[in-house]
């Protein structure tokens, strides 16, 4: 990663199996749902993500719940837009 710069490059990578990689480590990939403020949309979406780390593998989109903490996702996009 080259800080400062807006671009980074991967120069060595192997592909992931990731049913392998779930069925041999399970705790590692982790099932989250998520609210966030949808600027495109002009809505909150919510999501189910399968991640690992910060890394997200699958997302698709689910209803919004109706106990959704929506101040918390406007606040995450009032901290990602300023």
């Amino acid at each position: 990663m080259r800080a400062g710069q807006g671009s980074s490059a991967i120069y060595k990578a192997l592909p992931i199996d990731i049913d392998e990689l779930e069925s041999t480590l399970p705790g590692l990939i982790e099932t989250l749902n998520v609210v966030e403020w949808d600027d495109d949309k002009g809505r909150l979406v919510a999501s189910e993500q399968r991640r690992i780390g910060a890394a997200v593998i699958t997302s698709h989109e689910i209803p919004v719940p109706d106990d959704a903490d929506t101040a918390s996702a406007l606040l995450g996009y009032v901290r990602r837009k300023g």
